[in-house]
């Protein structure tokens, strides 16, 4: 199994998941994925490690017609995010 990083860069569109890897230790983009029908925003862009770690913290605000839904992203005695489908 590969030991990689992966970021999570939110738009008001969806998400781009980068992970990081040569050359130069650089990001770059492993995914992207587009949500119809609802705005996105975040306060940071959370480094999820191999080992289960998440940092820099992070709020996930996603907007549709009916909600606003806020979801706090930390990782405090080992916890882990919610699951990004």
């Amino acid at each position: 199994m590969e030991s990689v990083d992966f970021r999570i860069k939110i738009d008001p569109a969806g998400y781009v998941m980068e992970k990081r890897g040569a050359p130069a230790n650089a990001w770059t983009m492993a995914a992207r994925r587009t949500l119809e029908g609802v705005a996105c925003a975040a306060n940071n862009m959370p480094v999820f490690t191999p080992e289960g770690a998440v940092t820099g913290l992070a709020t996930i605000t996603v907007t549709n017609s009916w909600a606003v839904t806020r979801s706090p992203w930390r990782s405090p005695a080992g916890l882990k995010p919610p699951r990004i489908y």
